[in-house]
């Protein structure tokens, strides 16, 4: 039998319009000049970067356009760590990816739900972007930070995530001190792709059994 995770499913109706949205999404990254606010396009980027991934998995080889697009727009950025940028992006893509190998649902419900997911990891932190002070108490809004795609990509690039006119005062990041939480290192994306790889391995080890019994 042949392996599902193989399978280019090309021909379902809703396929095509799915690529061709994620395509459009991603070359819209051409669209925001660089020198205009890179940090609002990778946060863009991290955004959806899980979702793509999911996507992108389900076309075989030909997907691994998707973060090799990706990879090209970051290192074509001013930021200081490019290297690290592409590990954080590329990370939350092969997790995207991994999920997407493993759950044996339709392509269009697994990316909405990790758009969806995603977004709202990226939103809790500062409630939506409330302007009127700290949305949670700054233990909670610590731990809302961490797990945010956005802060992980922005810190991973070197950007001065929490002192951002847009996150500083919504998410209280005055008093959120080292004891608290300290920015993301440069490996940190690098060893999520670890972990997205890890996903990845272990959904088509688990498929291959799947259809052999």
């Amino acid at each position: 039998m042949s392996d599902p995770y193989d399978e280019n499913p090309v021909g379902s109706p809703l396929g095509p319009r799915l690529v061709s949205a994620a395509l459009v999404s991603a070359l819209g990254l051409a669209a925001v000049p660089i020198q205009d606010d890179p940090v609002l396009a990778l946060a863009w980027l991290a955004i959806w970067a899980p979702a793509a991934g999911a996507l992108a998995q389900s076309f075989g080889r030909l997907g691994l356009l998707v973060p090799a697009g990706f990879v090209a727009w970051i290192l074509s950025t001013p930021f200081d760590h490019r290297f690290a940028a592409v590990g954080a992006i590329l990370g939350l893509t092969s997790v995207g990816w991994g999920l997407g190998t493993w759950m044996d649902v339709a392509r269009a419900r697994i990316f909405g739900v990790l758009l969806l997911t995603s977004a709202m990891l990226a939103g809790l932190p500062g409630a939506g972007g409330r302007d009127s002070g700290a949305a949670w108490p700054p233990e909670v809004a610590a731990v809302l930070l961490s797990l945010s795609p956005v802060t992980l990509a922005a810190e991973s690039a070197g950007v001065d995530w929490m002192t951002r006119p847009a996150v500083y005062e919504p998410v209280g990041a005055d008093a959120i001190g080292p004891d608290l939480r300290v920015p993301y290192r440069r490996l940190a994306g690098w060893v999520l792709l670890l972990v997205g790889c890890g996903i990845c391995g272990g959904a088509r080890l688990h498929r291959r059994r799947a259809s052999g019994s």
